[in-house]
């Protein structure tokens, strides 16, 4: 099940990308900004595949963030916004990682983060789907910019 779920999001990571690229004054080509929406369809794509997961939401005082959670494993697509800069490639575009990774990760990486924790992937709230983490999104004032209901031709694929 782990290449099913690599392939769906390696698909919804290039998705991601390309819409990204043609709307470069909402977003960063890192995928920063992006990672509720980016959730958003992986989850619908986990979805018809009938694999179940949750989209995962760390709230802290200064960034959200959202990726998905299935069984042990948390899949971000859009973790790569937080590298220091477009050449550094401490996180990939697509990451599929245990708890257990991270912990044996954040050795090798407390230098380079002035020993900052993967604290974008502590788990706060999780959403069935793209229509609760929406609701969510409305009822706490997140940037237009940054929910599904933001982009009209985002429409077409969460309906």
């Amino acid at each position: 099940m782990k290449k099913e779920i690599a392939r769906i999001a390696r698909n919804a990571r290039k998705w991601s990308e390309r819409y990204v690229v043609k709307h470069t004054n909402d977003f960063y080509l890192d995928l920063g900004c992006f990672c509720a929406i980016a959730s958003s369809y992986l989850s619908t794509k986990l979805h018809t595949a009938n694999i179940k997961h949750e989209i995962a939401l760390y709230k802290g005082c200064s960034l959200s963030h959202c990726f998905i959670k299935i069984d042990d494993y948390i899949v971000d697509i859009t973790a790569t916004q937080f590298n220091l800069s477009l050449l550094d490639k401490t996180f990939k575009s697509v990451e599929i990682i245990t708890q257990e990774d991270i912990e044996k990760r954040q050795k090798s990486i407390d230098e380079k983060y002035s020993n900052t924790p993967f604290y974008f992937w502590e788990i706060n709230q999780s959403f069935s789907n793209h229509n609760e983490l929406l609701d969510y999104q409305k009822e706490n004032y997140w940037p237009i910019e940054q929910r599904i209901d933001g982009h009209s031709k985002l429409a077409k694929y969460f309906s």
